[in-house]
C-alpha cells in the first residue's frame, strides 16, 4: 500500500522502548491500538540480531534498524511500506560507532527521523556538538 499525499496526514510517533523485548508485548497493543504510520523507537537495548523483526511484521510494520546489546539501539517502523536505511551513524563524526542514530526514507516522505539517549546523558554532547544541531 504505502503513503500518499492524497491519504491524508501522515501520523508519526516516537516511543523510547527501554528494551523492546522485554516490552515487545506493551509495544505491540499500543501499535494495534493507535496504529501510527511511522514509528521511531529508541533505547532498544537489544543486539542487532535479536530485533522482534517478525513479531512487528505480522501488525504490518516494517522496520530498520540498528541494535546494542545493553545500550541504545534505535529504530524506524513503517506500516504497511519498506523504509529504507540512510545513514547508520552521526554525521560528522564517524568515530562513533554507537546504536543511536539512523536515517531512513519512508515510500514518498524522504526525510530523516533523529533518535538519541536522554538529555543528561554523557553521550548525548556528541550529538549536541555537531553542527546543525538543534537538539
Amino acid at each position: 500500500m504505502g503513503f500518499s499525499p492524497e491519504a491524508g496526514p501522515l501520523k508519526i510517533a516516537t516511543f523510547n522502548i527501554n528494551n523492546i523485548n522485554n516490552r515487545l508485548n506493551n509495544l505491540m497493543a499500543w501499535l494495534a491500538r493507535a496504529q501510527p504510520d511511522v514509528v521511531c523507537l529508541q533505547e532498544l537495548k537489544v543486539e542487532h540480531r535479536a530485533f522482534p523483526a517478525s513479531a512487528l511484521r505480522d501488525l504490518g510494520y516494517h522496520g530498520v534498524w540498528l541494535g546494542e546489546r545493553s545500550w541504545n539501539g534505535v529504530a524506524i517502523l513503517a506500516r504497511e511500506c519498506e523504509p529504507v536505511l540512510t545513514r547508520s551513524s552521526l554525521p560528522g563524526n564517524p568515530n562513533d560507532r554507537q546504536a543511536r542514530y539512523i536515517e531512513a526514507t519512508v515510500n514518498w516522505c524522504a526525510d530523516h527521523f533523529h533518535l538519541s539517549t536522554e538529555r543528561k546523558s554523557p553521550t548525548r554532547s556528541s550529538i549536541t556538538n555537531w553542527p546543525g544541531s538543534n537538539v
